[in-house]
């Protein structure tokens, strides 16, 4: 499942120096999580303390003694996707990192394409949630669910998002059936008997959940 955001700040950063970050230098829940990472605004929820450790290294860790600026600003990046700050930016100011989150983006508008009801239905519950790439991937996965329970045995469902508007492309494929199915033959057992365990009557729709 792919998907893009359309829109991407390009940061000046620079590979400069390493963040070194000395013992109890880290101070969660503020703006300034070390001294080389000042963030401006609000993010909710906050950074909890393995992703500070990845921003700002662990002086008692040889793995993440140093954490270089492009480095920080790749993980914080991820970070603020996964919380709906899509809008993110960075830039490096005296050897700090500079983020400045902006607002959350939450999912504004919704297309299906082709237009579908009951897909628009099922997507609409999506509407007024955070945008982010878990929620991209459940839209996804719900769509698909239901062409997959409604003989679409091959539908595939892809996302793009630009800011809060969502776009799902949707390849339904052909309709399926169970019309050719066989069953390996067990000795001493006569074929026959084998068909009060089948769960689908020949020739009928194909839905995914029969067969799980």
């Amino acid at each position: 499942m792919t998907r893009s955001f359309a829109v991407f700040i390009f940061a000046c950063i620079s590979l400069g120096p390493a963040l070194a970050v000395a013992n109890g230098s880290r101070r969660p829940n503020s703006s300034t999580p070390c001294s080389q990472v000042r963030i401006e605004g609000e993010i909710t929820p906050k950074l909890n303390d393995s992703e500070l450790r990845w921003i700002c290294g662990d002086s008692k860790s040889a793995a993440y003694r140093d954490v270089p600026p492009y480095q920080a600003a790749f993980h914080m990046r991820s970070f603020l996707d996964n919380r709906g700050y899509v809008l993110a930016e960075f830039k490096i100011e005296n050897g700090i990192l500079v983020v400045h989150p902006g607002e959350a983006v939450k999912v504004a508008t919704i297309e299906v394409t082709p237009p579908d009801a009951k897909l628009e239905q099922i997507a609409g519950r999506f509407r007024g949630k955070p945008l982010r790439p878990s929620l991209l991937n459940a839209m996804e996965s719900s769509l698909q669910r239901q062409l997959l329970e409604t003989g679409y045995s091959c539908a595939t469902v892809a996302s793009q998002a630009r800011a809060g508007d969502v776009s799902l492309k949707v390849v339904p494929g052909p309709m399926s059936d169970f019309s050719a199915f066989s069953a390996d033959s067990i000795p001493g057992l006569e074929s026959e008997a084998l068909e009060r365990f089948r769960p689908f009557e020949k020739d009928s729709t194909y839905d995914i959940r029969l067969v799980e």
